[in-house]
């Protein structure tokens, strides 16, 4: 091999080096903005669930003042042997129950409807994966709520709740 041959070579390797650092500046670029991504995707769904944590928290504590004062009424009732009576408290408490339950599903559905578009959006391509494990179309989810073992999806129209480990 003569000495322009070398030459030639040398600087076909110097292009090579080029090419390989700016695919790795690339790559690097590219998986910043992804992890810059994630995270902010992460501080907005973690505000969101603790925003839909606070308002469920004071619901369901309504909630369960009013069925301990219900269950009070009853305990009282079943004392005096009313049995009518007894029976109508109770078909009362339940529409008490379903009514409140009704109410908080109406809150979180609020909640996450006056959440904004990119919000949404980011949200259910975020959930993609998990939702395709239990063949549910993104398109069709509510609302999702978080625990620490499982996910909870709720079902747009049917309301269908889907339970999915995580």
């Amino acid at each position: 091999m003569n000495r322009e041959e070398k030459y030639e070579q040398a600087l076909e390797f110097e292009r090579e080096i080029e090419r390989w650092k700016k695919d790795m500046d690339d790559w690097y670029f590219s998986v910043k903005e992804e992890d810059e991504r994630d995270s902010m995707l992460f501080y907005i769904r973690k505000d969101y669930i603790k925003e839909i944590d606070r308002k469920h928290k004071k619901l369901a504590e309504f909630f369960q003042k009013e069925k301990n004062k219900m269950e009070q009424e009853l305990n009282v009732k079943i004392d005096l042997k009313e049995t009518t009576i007894i029976k109508k408290q109770k078909k009362s408490l339940n529409r008490e129950i379903k009514a409140l339950r009704r109410e908080i599903e109406r809150y979180e559905e609020r909640i996450y409807k006056s959440s904004d578009e990119f919000y949404h959006e980011v949200y259910i391509i975020g959930l993609r994966e998990k939702l395709r494990e239990v063949q549910i179309n993104p398109n069709e989810v509510l609302y999702e709520r978080e625990d620490k073992k499982f996910y909870f999806f709720k079902k747009r129209g049917t309301g269908e709740l889907v339970r999915v480990r995580k």
